[in-house]
């Protein structure tokens, strides 16, 4: 029986040809389970903000710690940020991008371009909050940013544009996201096949959720 054996290059091609497939892909399970990748390499992140944060906590009984005050407002900023705005919402969006379709019988969200052009948003604030602690500084004004501690009379840094560059740039990348499902469910474009039909009530708590205000 006849094998047939790949080169080097070939299979070094093949994987890089996976990958680009990957990135450029507008399937949504693809981009859902790239949305969950996403969520839990900022879950890391902000897991080793926790650790950090209560490492200075419990050196800093009886001493000053291993963190200047203004660098630990930092790192508990960040870790707000991500586990809320990169952790919790990836993991949502992804979940909705791989399951919604499905539950509605349909081949795929209304707008698969903009779906896969939202996850790259998102992937670049999720990308600003890494390396703003390596480049820069974040903000010291917590992940809520009330002002007038945000403004710039208190956080005259650019931690502060930072976490605003973030946040704003994750903001479109989750405001396209909701388009899909806000459209999609009411009446899916593209069924699965003729005879699909969608389960009942599954797409109403998703099509409420994506018509909230951000």
């Amino acid at each position: 029986m006849a094998t047939t054996t790949l080169s080097p290059r070939t299979s070094t091609y093949t994987a890089r040809s996976r990958v680009l497939e990957w990135l450029t892909t507008t399937d949504h399970k693809k981009i859902g389970v790239m949305y969950v990748i996403l969520g839990l390499v900022m879950l890391l992140r902000g897991f080793a903000d926790a650790i950090m944060m209560r490492a200075q906590q419990a050196i800093a009984l009886n001493s000053d710690g291993y963190l200047p005050p203004g660098h630990f407002d930092q790192v508990f900023s960040s870790h707000g940020t991500i586990m809320i705005f990169f952790v919790a919402m990836p993991f949502l969006t992804g979940l909705m991008n791989i399951v919604m379709p499905q539950q509605i019988g349909a081949r795929d969200v209304s707008f698969p371009v903009m779906n896969s052009i939202s996850l790259w948003f998102t992937a670049a604030g999720a990308a600003l909050v890494l390396i703003s602690l390596v480049i820069g500084k974040f903000s010291t004004a917590g992940w809520t940013g009330y002002p007038p501690y945000s403004g710039i009379e208190y956080s005259p840094d650019v931690g502060t544009d930072y976490w605003i560059w973030a946040l704003l740039i994750a903001g479109v990348g989750s405001t396209l996201t909701g388009v899909g499902p806000a459209s999609g469910v009411p009446a899916p474009v593209k069924r699965r096949s003729s005879t699909a039909v969608a389960a009942p009530g599954s797409g109403g708590p998703l099509h409420t959720t994506t018509k909230l205000p951000n």
